[in-house]
């Protein structure tokens, strides 16, 4: 070969290699867009069912369920979330309606107080619901799949020992709690 049709060559290649790397970047920038292309409520709907799938995993490997009582808790989650979705709704109406009061220019002392114990009240529906539901989960369960499920409530469902939680408990706290109650039963 000679020197002109080898400075042809590599050309080309040059060429071919810059288009590989402008077609390689171009599908790289599309698909990390691509989740911002998708409509915002089927993305909500790949998250929940996602989520789902990870709980049940997580619930059949820390409990051992089968899969009959896999079901039966699906469908009791399910009536739970149901529940306490129109519990919340509730709850919100009332506290829309509670900051309206807020920027009259006199406020209803008595409205205020309704308001404020029928929210109070909506939360206890609340706690009940979970109570309700948890108390159903635990009746699916073996023996021992009720003490992990203890474990799991407390641990996970209820955040108590995450570092994140609102009221800054700890899992040591927690734990030395628990031990102090049992050296003094």
């Amino acid at each position: 070969m000679n020197y002109f049709s080898d400075i042809k060559l590599y050309k080309w290649l040059v060429i071919i290699l810059i288009i590989i790397n402008v077609l390689t970047l171009s599908f790289l920038w599309i698909n990390d867009n691509a989740d911002e292309c998708v409509h915002p409520k089927a993305r909500k709907e790949y998250s929940k069912k996602n989520a789902q799938e990870r709980n049940e995993r997580f619930l059949k490997k820390e409990l051992n369920l089968t899969d009959d009582q896999l079901a039966q808790f699906n469908t009791l989650r399910s009536k739970h979330f149901n529940a306490v979705h129109t519990k919340k709704i509730e709850a919100h109406l009332i506290k829309e309606v509670l900051f309206e009061e807020v920027f009259k220019d006199s406020t209803n002392i008595l409205l205020k107080d309704s308001l404020i114990n029928a929210i109070a009240q909506k939360e206890a529906e609340l706690e009940l619901l979970n109570f309700k539901h948890f108390e159903a989960l635990s009746s699916v369960c073996t023996p021992d799949q009720q003490d992990r499920l203890k474990h799991v409530i407390l641990e996970v469902f209820l955040n108590i020992g995450d570092k994140n939680h609102r009221h800054g408990y700890k899992r040591e706290k927690i734990k030395d709690k628990r031990k102090k109650n049992d050296k003094h039963d």
